[in-house]
């Protein structure tokens, strides 16, 4: 888990299971947080499986395990589109974006919105399984 200074408690909730915790350095110029925190997760990783996922991201019960099976049976990239569970108001504007990106699987995609910057994603260290 890399902590890239974030503000909220991630850190802290994580140091209560058994993951290593990754201080990442400041960022460097040209790079951004999201890319930079992933970036240091792949350097650091000890195993060739890889998993990008923001802290309030969740499985449903056995879906990592579903979703190892289908990187294995595929060979592929994988990058998910997360159910939002939204439990106040504002965050149902969100709404809107998580249509543009659903919307995104059936038509090729324009220039407005990077697809894979803030959606977890599977791969391995050689890209396959």
């Amino acid at each position: 888990m890399v902590d890239d200074h974030s503000e909220d408690a991630t850190a802290r909730i994580a140091g209560g299971f058994p993951v290593r915790i990754i201080p990442s350095p400041d960022l460097p110029p040209g790079w951004i947080g999201k890319t930079w925190a992933c970036r240091q997760g792949e350097q650091k990783a000890q195993h060739n499986l890889l998993l990008f996922l923001d802290a309030d991201t969740f499985f449903e019960p056995y879906g990592l395990s579903r979703l190892r099976k289908v990187f294995e049976e595929k060979g592929i990239f994988l990058s998910l589109q997360p159910f939002p569970l939204m439990q106040k108001a504002f965050e149902q504007l969100s709404a809107y974006f998580n249509i543009l990106e659903i919307r995104r699987l059936f038509f090729p995609p324009g220039p407005l919105f990077s697809s894979f910057k803030n959606r977890p994603s599977l791969t391995s260290k050689e890209g396959r399984p």
